[in-house]
């Protein structure tokens, strides 16, 4: 066999196929984690100019990708300031920052709707997936957390009841507290009464929702009684 066949038999040789695929993938992987490591790097820098809390963010971060390695895929890499950790503590936080769209809306709070969306997010918890799934954010938006604490026990776990519960008919403020159920209830019997009259309100409402995402059925009803 001359030295050209030699060489072509060679280059196809299975064997020798299959172990330069598996150094291809390694040098991409290498490859593309550097860049990946790099544009961490550069949004922590950006985010967090000050060095000690870019080293906090970093330890935090190298903590967090040890037990979820598909993290960066969802991470906003916001949700790693110290307010904000300590306000849901890891093991929450683990759970929130793999879905984008609450990490979104969380970061569009003001410190004051942080602080009250966190303290009714922990109060007396019993299962925080349930929780989280039934709290919106911009149900929180205009609840004084100073107000909601001072309540008595049973007018605080009544208000927080409610805001987690009714979607619809949500608690603007707390100020609505001790009329909410009579005010739902006249909500509700203009419906029943007036079906035709529903339906084009509802009408209405569907163009207020896409134009306005967070608008909600409490709004446009509470000012028609």
């Amino acid at each position: 066999m001359d030295t050209k066949n030699q060489l072509v038999n060679h280059k196809e040789n299975p064997i020798r196929k299959w172990f330069t695929n598996i150094l291809d993938k390694i040098k991409n992987r290498f490859s593309s984690s550097k860049l990946c490591d790099k544009s961490i790097e550069d949004e922590i820098n950006r985010e967090f100019p000050n060095e000690s809390d870019q080293e906090e963010v970093n330890k935090l971060l190298q903590e967090l990708l040890a037990r979820n390695t598909s993290l960066l895929e969802t991470l906003n890499i916001r949700m790693l300031d110290k307010q904000i950790v300590d306000l849901f503590g890891k093991a929450k936080l683990e759970r929130i920052i793999t879905d984008e769209l609450l990490q979104k809306d969380i970061l569009e709070l003001s410190t004051e709707q942080l602080q009250t969306y966190a303290y009714i997010l922990n109060y007396n918890l019993v299962d925080f997936n349930e929780r989280i799934a039934n709290l919106y954010t911009f149900f929180c938006e205009d609840i004084d957390l100073k107000q909601l604490q001072s309540l008595s026990e049973k007018d605080r776990l009544k208000a927080i009841s409610i805001i987690l519960s009714n979607r619809e008919f949500f608690l603007h403020d707390l100020d609505e507290l001790n009329n909410y159920y009579e005010t739902r209830r006249k909500m509700c019997k203009q419906i029943i009464d007036n079906p035709k009259r529903a339906e084009e309100e509802y009408e209405k409402i569907l163009i207020l929702k896409m134009k306005y995402p967070h608008f909600h059925l409490y709004f446009y009803l509470r000012c028609r009684i």
